[in-house]
């Protein structure tokens, strides 16, 4: 009786002991699952703030090193240094619109010419006009980006806010307002940095800046809508000056251009008022011969009168 009483107490103890194992095997995988799954969640939430971080660094005054080092650096400048970083970012993008107008241009007359060349044959063979780029540049750097700053800092502080209302207020304002007199005192001055004299100056403002104007507005009123919508006061004249390649290249062209059409009108005007004085002294001299052939013939006719009285 002893003896089965223990052999039972034995294998009570062993099937216990047996649980007991199982049991601290299935809290030890789950301690290692529950390890691992925590380890994943924590190396996904470190991911998330790492991509997050980077982000937060290109508008912010963050040091995002690898991907936005030349963004924050701009940033940072346009902070402690805003009028003379628009001016050289003005002068870089004017010289670059400049030379792309320069080799259009050079691309134009030779296919005026009848000469099919390609793109690459044009910029071999074009001259680029240091002066003419420089004039553009120093333009840039003293008079637009400084007006443009003082102007837009000025407008965003009278009409404030990015609402469709404020932002067509700012966008009127700009375009329709203060575009007609910046444009023509910017060619103004540079066709006076060229050397044009005022009454060339004043023949081309008058014919070639109305058409610039209409140029200026279809291609500027969306860019300042977009521009005053959504892009930050210290970054507009940044977004101005990028799509502004494209604009210093056409004005840049059409400057040019201007000097071509002004002479075609001068001359045109000189042949039409040579034209006119012809025609005036031919005029007179017909005048004056019919005036003379009247006067002799009365005076024949008095001649002939006094012999008659005299025979009488």
């Amino acid at each position: 009786m002893m003896m089965r009483c223990s052999s039972r107490f034995a294998s009570l103890l062993s099937s216990s002991s047996q649980q007991q194992q199982q049991q601290q095997g299935v809290f030890i995988l789950s301690s290692k699952a529950g390890n691992i799954c925590c380890h994943q969640k924590n190396h996904y939430h470190h991911y998330h703030r790492q991509i997050r971080r980077s982000f937060a660094d290109v508008g912010g005054n963050g040091t995002s090193r690898r991907q936005f080092s030349f963004f924050t650096w701009y940033s940072n400048r346009l902070d402690t240094h805003p009028i003379s970083t628009k001016c050289i970012s003005a002068g870089l993008i004017s010289s670059f619109g400049n030379t792309m107008a320069q080799g259009i241009t050079f691309y134009q007359d030779k296919l005026e010419e009848g000469r099919n060349v390609s793109l690459k044959e044009c910029w071999e063979e074009v001259c680029i006009d240091p002066a003419q780029v420089g004039r553009f540049a120093f333009l840039n750097v003293i008079f637009v980006a400084p007006v443009l700053h003082h102007w837009y800092n000025f407008i965003n502080r009278a009409l404030p806010g990015t609402s469709i209302a404020m932002v067509l207020k700012r966008t009127f304002w700009d375009e329709f307002v203060f575009s007609p007199i910046y444009v023509p005192v910017f060619l103004t001055m540079l066709w006076k940095l060229e050397g044009t004299p005022w009454p060339k100056v004043k023949s081309m403002i008058v014919n070639e800046v109305p058409g610039i104007i209409v140029a200026e507005w279809a291609m500027w009123v969306p860019t300042m809508l977009v521009t005053f919508r959504y892009a930050p006061v210290k970054f507009q004249v940044l977004v101005i000056n990028v799509v502004n390649v494209v604009w210093q290249t056409f004005l840049s062209f059409m400057a040019a251009k201007a000097h071509g059409n002004a002479d075609q009108l001068a001359e045109k005007t000189n042949e039409d008022v040579n034209l006119y004085l012809e025609t005036m002294v031919g005029q007179v001299s017909i005048e004056r011969r019919r005036t003379t052939k009247r006067l002799l013939e009365e005076a024949a006719l008095q001649e002939t009168t006094d012999r008659t009285t005299t025979q009488n």
